[in-house]
């Protein structure tokens, strides 16, 4: 997200996907030089879900212009994940 310009993060929220330790950030950028199909002033919202899984750390990124779409109920944040053919659990958490 730095790319596009200045950054604002919060401090990551701790938690645990299907017994693995879990943390969930939420990131903004307003753009500061235009891009492919990005304009100056835009801001972009983002969050990140990162998973420890044995030695590894698994993580994935949600990108949108859109802050509702990436509000605790939005349906991008909506996903779930399953290790192992487990049930599927939330990936991010709901507060």
């Amino acid at each position: 997200m730095k790319v596009y310009g200045d950054l604002e993060m919060s401090e990551p929220t701790k938690f645990f996907l299907d017994g693995h330790p879990a943390a969930f950030i939420r990131t903004k950028a307003k753009v500061n030089v235009p891009m492919k199909g990005l304009g100056t002033g835009m801001v972009l919202y983002g969050a990140q879900t990162c998973v420890l899984l044995e030695h590894r750390v698994v993580c994935w990124n949600v990108l949108s212009s859109d802050q509702a779409r990436l509000g605790p109920l939005g349906p991008l944040l909506a996903g779930k994940v399953a290790f192992s053919g487990r049930p599927g659990q939330a990936w991010a958490p709901v507060h």
